[in-house]
């Protein structure tokens, strides 16, 4: 199985292996600290490239760990693998995407993977110029937490265009095959706080450390949270959870929080309201996705992303609320709050008290 490209003169992008070569043979990785040894299958004719561990450009601080060879031919293909550190929780996908704009690098195609916990990775195909012709590269991330900052281990597998098509699946061996082999079992990066209410409903958060709560007024029949995420002292996201009784459906409610952005001076775009999958016990859920600016909302990368979700269970309705700096603007900053406008929900329980227990581990 493949994502096939919509022009057929472009890569392919297998996503399934139809036989695993029998000559194919796992290379463990035990160099340094256990925290990065790794796993990952090699095809025939395949070696470790000797001494191969220099580092590659740091921003934010990135290292080579080992580098690998067909040594059948010459200027053929390659893959390495790479290792950081993050210390804000931000998914593996965002953060490899952030690696490809700093450098310039044309992402092909791209396939997002949802994982439970730990956010999304990232399984790409790019292009790149280079003295010998372009480079087609197939990437794939990997990401284990810690209390201290979360590993970032992303495999790079590539090729010269003109040899890609004949290396595709050895290519996808590599990177779909690579494992840690000492996971922390913590996928964040950061230790998680609570926030929690049992009036008008019973309720319990969970967000990043490196956010903090807010105090907010108390509004009559409600139960407000506001998170705030700083970078250098200055505010660049806000996530508020209201829990109430006084609503007539998930539309009332998103548009009673639109009217404190316009009260703020903010200008929000206006989108169709989205059925979702309901969370943390919820019944129903809708969700809307907007931006905003300080005057009209045009076309041109509007600063301000604005993420909604409503969920109710029995009469008791929950907005969840992201307004951040854009993700299109600055992609490290959007993602690492849209990372915790996700753990906010997907961590969120509701019911009796008994029932609200914080994940294990923290």
């Amino acid at each position: 199985m493949s994502t096939e490209p919509s022009d057929p003169s472009e890569p392919i992008m297998p996503t399934t292996l139809k036989v695993v070569p029998e000559e194919a043979r796992q290379f463990h990785y035990t160099v340094g600290t256990p925290d990065w040894h790794f796993a990952l299958l090699l095809p025939p004719r395949w070696r470790p490239t000797a001494g191969a561990t220099a580092p590659v450009e740091p921003s934010p601080p990135v290292w080579s760990l080992a580098q690998f060879h067909d040594e059948t031919r010459a200027s053929g293909p390659e893959a390495e693998v790479y290792a950081s550190m993050v210390a804000r929780e931000i998914s593996a996908a965002d953060w490899l995407e952030e690696f490809f704009a700093e450098r310039s690098i044309e992402v092909l195609r791209r396939r997002r993977i949802d994982t439970p916990q730990a956010g999304d990775r990232l399984d790409a195909l790019t292009r790149r110029p280079s003295p010998i012709g372009p480079i087609i590269s197939r990437w794939f991330t990997l990401k284990d937490g810690g209390h201290d900052g979360a590993r970032i281990l992303f495999v790079e597998a590539r090729a010269r265009e003109s040899d890609y098509a004949r290396v595709a699946d050895d290519l996808l061996l590599i990177i779909g095959s690579c494992r840690l082999l000492q996971p922390s079992g913590w996928p964040f990066a950061e230790r998680l706080r609570t926030a929690s209410a049992a009036s008008p409903g019973d309720f319990v958060i969970h967000y990043p450390q490196s956010w903090s709560e807010r105090a907010v007024e108390p509004r009559p029949g409600e139960h407000v949270v506001e998170l705030l995420h700083e970078y250098r002292g200055e505010p660049v996201g806000q996530i508020t959870v209201v829990c109430t009784r006084d609503v007539t459906g998930p539309e009332d409610l998103m548009e009673r929080h639109i009217k404190t952005l316009m009260q703020r001076g903010l200008t929000v775009s206006r989108s169709p309201i989205r059925v979702m999958s309901p969370f943390g016990g919820l019944e129903a859920a809708w969700e809307r996705r907007e931006v905003a600016s300080e005057g009209a909302v045009g076309t041109d990368q509007p600063p301000f992303d604005v993420h909604m979700s409503v969920g109710r269970r029995g009469d008791i309705w929950y907005l969840f609320a992201l307004l951040g700096v854009s993700k299109a603007r600055i992609r490290t900053l959007g993602g690492i709050n849209e990372r915790a406008y996700e753990i906010v929900q997907r961590l969120l329980r509701t019911g009796p008290a008994e029932a609200l227990q914080p994940p294990p581990g923290n």
